[in-house]
C-alpha cells in the first residue's frame, strides 16, 4: 500500500531544490552515466534503479511521536501518516552519507570541474538544449534566467534526468527525521529540517490525485531526499514547482518542460537579476604581495560567496579590476577556489553567482554550472 501511494507523488506539486549536502564541495552529487547511445532529444523516463534496503522501523515511542508531530504539521489523519511510515525502511547508508566530509584536506576545483565538464555531459547538454529550445526561451523571457544556466543545473544535478537517485524518498527522509546521526555538528537543526521535508513529502503523496502507470514503484531520490530532474526537496517542489507544459500538474520526474520552468522560477525567486553577469575574472597575486594591504586579504575572503564589497571599495584597497568588473552595478564577493597542492584560483562573484549557490551552497558548484553552460553554448555554435 505504501509503495502504491508513494507513486502518486510523481506528478505532484512544487518542491524545492536539492539541499546543500555537507559533502558536496568534495564530490559531485551524481556520477555521470555511461550510456551515450540513449536517445538525446527525448526526456528520459524515471527507471527505478537497484534500491538499498534496510529493516522496517520499530513502532516505538519515538516513532509514534514522529507520527503525531507529522500529523499535526500537515493536518493529515494520524492513521494515514502511520500507514505511510509503517512501510518505511531504516537506511544506515543514508545516515553515513549525510555526515560532513573530514576537514583538513584542501579542495580541488580543477578536479571538481573535470568531473562535470565532460565531453559526454556537454554533448548531451547540447542535444537537450536543441530539443527544448522553445521552453528554455520561454523560461528566460518569463524569469530572466538564461537557458544555459538552467540546462547546466539539470546537467550537473541529474545528467538531464538520467540519474535521479536510487533511494526511496520515504525511507531516506524517515531515516533522517527519526534517526539523524548524533555525531553531526548541526544535529538538531538538520533533524528538524528533514522532519519538515518528510512532512512535505507526505503532503505531495496525499495531494496527487492521479496514480501513475508505474505506481507500484516508490519514488526514488538522492540520499538526502532530493527528487526529480531538478533534484528539488519536497518543500521546494511545493513552493517553486511550475506546470510549465500546461497539463494541469507539476511533474518534475518526467516533464523536461516542468523541470526547466521550475529551475528558472526557483532562481528568480531567490533574486536572479536579468542580464547581470555571474562573475568576473580576478587575479590578486600582485596585490597580495604588497605588505601594507596583505593583512586585509583574510577580511576580504571572510564573506565567501556573499556579495559584500562594491567595485569602488575593492579598487580603493588597491585591487586591479577588469573594466567590466569596475562598472558592476552592485556588490561583489571575493571567491577563492582551492586547487589542491596548486595555487588557488579567484573570481569576483556577483549577486547572480550567489543566487546559483542557493541551489547548492558551494562556490565550486556555482562555477561548475556556469562553465558547463558556457561549454554547451559554445558546442552549439560549432
Amino acid at each position: 500500500m505504501c509503495s502504491l501511494v508513494l507513486g502518486w507523488v510523481l506528478g505532484a506539486t512544487p518542491g524545492g531544490l536539492a539541499l546543500a549536502a555537507d559533502r558536496e564541495l568534495t564530490q559531485p552529487r551524481h556520477p555521470a552515466a555511461h550510456r551515450p547511445e540513449r536517445a538525446l532529444a527525448r526526456s528520459p523516463k524515471h527507471t527505478p534503479r537497484p534500491m538499498i534496503k534496510g529493516p522496517r522501523f520499530q513502532k516505538n515511542a519515538a516513532f509514534l511521536a514522529l507520527v503525531e508531530r507529522l500529523s499535526t504539521q500537515t493536518a493529515l489523519p494520524p492513521s494515514w501518516v502511520l500507514e505511510q511510515l509503517s512501510g518505511a525502511h531504516h537506511l544506515e547508508q543514508v545516515r553515513q552519507l549525510i555526515l560532513p566530509a573530514a576537514r583538513g584536506t584542501r579542495k580541488n576545483w580543477l578536479a571538481y570541474r573535470a568531473r562535470f565538464l565532460t565531453e559526454e555531459r556537454i554533448r548531451w547538454g547540447q542535444a537537450f538544449s536543441q530539443a527544448h529550445a522553445l521552453e528554455l526561451q520561454k523560461a528566460e523571457d518569463l524569469y530572466g534566467v538564461p537557458g544555459s544556466i538552467v540546462v547546466a543545473i539539470l546537467g550537473v544535478e541529474t545528467l538531464y534526468g538520467r540519474h535521479m537517485g536510487q533511494y526511496p524518498a520515504l525511507d531516506a527522509l524517515t531515516t533522517l527525521a527519526l534517526d539523524f546521526p548524533a555525531a553531526h555538528p548541526r544535529h538538531d537543526e538538520r533533524a528538524q529540517f528533514f522532519e519538515a521535508e518528510l512532512a512535505a513529502l507526505l503532503l505531495l503523496i496525499k495531494d496527487e490525485p492521479h496514480p501513475q502507470s508505474h505506481s507500484h514503484s516508490p519514488i526514488l531520490s538522492s540520499y538526502a531526499g532530493a527528487m526529480g530532474m531538478a533534484q528539488f526537496m519536497p518543500s521546494n517542489w511545493r513552493r517553486f514547482g511550475v506546470d510549465f507544459d500546461g497539463d494541469g500538474r507539476v511533474d518534475l520526474m518526467h516533464s523536461a518542460s516542468d523541470a526547466i520552468g521550475s529551475v528558472a522560477h526557483y532562481l528568480e525567486a531567490f533574486g536572479w537579476r536579468r542580464g547581470l553577469p555571474t562573475h568576473y575574472a580576478f587575479d590578486p597575486s600582485e596585490w597580495r604581495m604588497k605588505g601594507e594591504v596583505a593583512s586585509q586579504w583574510e577580511s576580504l575572503l571572510a564573506p565567501d560567496i556573499l556579495p559584500t564589497f562594491s567595485p569602488e571599495r575593492l579598487q580603493a584597497l588597491g585591487l586591479t579590476l577588469s573594466p567590466e568588473a569596475a562598472v558592476h552595478p552592485g556588490l561583489l564577493a571575493v571567491v577563492a577556489l582551492e586547487n589542491g597542492a596548486e595555487p588557488d584560483s579567484y573570481v569576483l562573484g556577483s549577486e547572480n553567482f550567489y543566487v546559483i549557490t542557493r541551489y547548492n551552497w558551494s562556490s565550486y558548484y556555482a562555477m561548475a554550472v556556469i562553465e558547463l553552460g558556457q561549454e554547451i553554448q559554445e558546442a552549439r555554435k560549432r
